[in-house]
């Protein structure tokens, strides 16, 4: 692997994690913070 590819897929697994917490967490605020990321 490249590091293209590694910064890709370092990337993409933020902005999946990212945008799974700015749906499972209750305190709004804190899903504004993560969607910001997203």
């Amino acid at each position: 692997m490249n590091l293209s590819q590694i910064i890709f897929l370092v990337v993409g697994a933020i902005t999946i994690i990212s945008a799974v917490l700015v749906v499972t967490l209750r305190n709004l605020v804190h899903s504004a913070l993560w969607l910001i990321v997203t």
